[in-house]
């Protein structure tokens, strides 16, 4: 080997080294000051198909489908504890449920009669109220919506 293949040699893994000292995980932080949200994480996996797949199908009969799921995620967001860490955005919080509550009973009525134009909108709008909580409660952790 010449001097300048080992020198590139050795640049290449004292980068590589680097690299991979910079990729360990800061210590998260303990519960008690985490501010997730273990029911609205869960909620994202009814919210999704329901946006993703019903919606733009127009699939009324799924959207129907998804309504016990929405009656207990919705019920199980409204009872949930608020971290401590988020207890600056406790008035918010509460609003924001309050909404989501109010279009999970849109999203009720609607489905139950049956009624398509109305399904569709109570459930962009049970999304967006969703959605709205989310952005309150902090950035989005992996497999959230908008990954």
């Amino acid at each position: 080997m010449n001097a300048r293949t080992v020198a590139a040699s050795a640049l290449v893994i004292a980068f590589g080294a680097g690299i991979g000292a910079a990729q360990v995980k800061a210590p998260t932080a303990p519960a008690d000051t985490a501010a997730r949200i273990p029911a609205l994480v869960a909620f994202h996996r009814v919210i999704a198909p329901i946006w993703h797949t019903a919606y733009p199908a127009k699939d009324t009969a799924m959207l129907a489908s998804f309504l016990p799921r929405v009656k207990s995620g919705v019920r199980a967001i409204a009872s949930c504890k608020l971290p401590p860490a988020l207890d600056a955005k406790r008035g918010a919080w509460e609003k924001g449920v309050a909404e989501l509550e109010a279009a999970a009973k849109a999203y009720e009525t609607a489905v139950t009669k049956s009624d398509s134009a109305g399904s569709l909108a109570a459930a962009a709008k049970l999304h967006a109220k969703y959605e709205a909580l989310a952005r309150l409660t902090g950035p989005k952790e992996e497999g959230e919506h908008g990954k």
